[in-house]
């Protein structure tokens, strides 16, 4: 089975001669993306410059009767601050079924990310309503927040379901100096 996407987009590409030595910047004037599901996605602007250094991204945004999407990030590809990431990521109101036909209700989430000098550091929260995976199950809502700062982590969320009750989590955690490395 095929869920084939478009893609129509309206860009302004200026090669390295006139973006400066081995750069490439991107302007998306607009975009219109038809999802494999049949959701249509459409904003205006954004910019990337992809470089020898780092790769920017910023002012992206697109939006459908199925939610929202900001993105913006920096990434140092070489040079002192070699590696180091900086990324913003606002999801408002995303509907769950532009994923799969059986999955309900909608989820929001804003991620706030730094890596500096190998460390990461950053707060993700996300709000759900409605959400059910399969039709024939209640449907919940759920809020998680996750933030690290430094050497610690904490994990705080709760879920509430008419038909299946409640419940909280609140973790405090030490985590490993490399976090994407657990082991």
């Amino acid at each position: 089975v095929q869920n084939p996407w478009l893609v129509d987009a309206d860009l302004l590409v200026t090669p390295p001669a006139g973006a400066g030595p081995m750069s490439v910047v991107v302007d998306l004037e607009s975009h219109h993306v038809r999802a494999g599901n049949g959701s249509d996605w459409s904003g205006r602007g954004g910019h990337v410059e992809i470089g020898p250094e780092r790769i920017v991204v910023r002012d992206f945004q697109s939006a459908s009767a199925m939610g929202k999407i900001a993105l913006a990030a920096v990434y140092e590809r070489a040079g002192r601050n070699q590696g180091n990431l900086d990324a913003k990521v606002d999801a408002t109101g995303i509907a769950l079924d532009t994923i799969s036909s059986t999955y309900h209700g909608k989820v929001s989430a804003h991620v706030a990310v730094t890596r500096k000098a190998a460390r990461w550091d950053g707060d993700v929260q996300i709000d759900g309503t409605g959400i059910s995976i399969d039709p024939k199950t209640a449907m919940m809502d759920a809020h998680a927040k996750i933030a690290l700062h430094g050497d610690k982590l904490a994990v705080t969320a709760d879920a509430a379901s008419l038909g299946l009750g409640s419940m909280k989590l609140a973790l405090d955690l030490d985590p490993p100096d490399r976090v994407e490395d657990p082991s």
